[in-house]
């Protein structure tokens, strides 16, 4: 007799406990989970896309481990410097796995002045 699928809710769980554990790294899921980095991918995009973006916002430095925000000061240097690095707000949110309007609110919270990202100072 073969092993009973896991339910939908237990198997988003066992993913959600994986991205933790690596830190949002895809690869270190896909090996633990004994498939393509390629289709676990896919399994979180389409199937649990809070998942994929938990994963970028554990890569990106915005949440810790456990999925706690990170202190103020350390947020505003990471969103300036992905700011910086992608040259304007919506590449930024992208590379951070956020929203661009998520971004939006997190700049106003942390006191982050509208305008092009080169004029904002530290």
């Amino acid at each position: 007799m073969g092993r009973r699928p896991k339910s939908r809710t237990a198997e988003r769980k066992a993913l959600e406990r994986l991205v933790r554990a690596h830190r949002g790294d895809i690869a270190a899921v896909a090996k633990a989970r004994g498939t393509s980095r390629q289709a676990t991918s896919e399994l979180l995009h389409k199937h649990h896309p809070k998942l994929a973006g938990l994963a970028a916002q554990l890569r990106s430095g915005l949440l810790d481990a456990r999925g706690n925000p990170q202190p103020e000061d350390a947020q505003r240097a990471q969103l300036l410097a992905a700011m910086r690095k992608a040259g304007n707000r919506p590449a930024a949110a992208k590379a951070l796995g956020i929203g661009r309007m998520t971004l939006h609110r997190l700049c106003e919270r942390l006191g982050i002045p509208p305008g092009p990202v080169s004029e904002i100072a530290e």
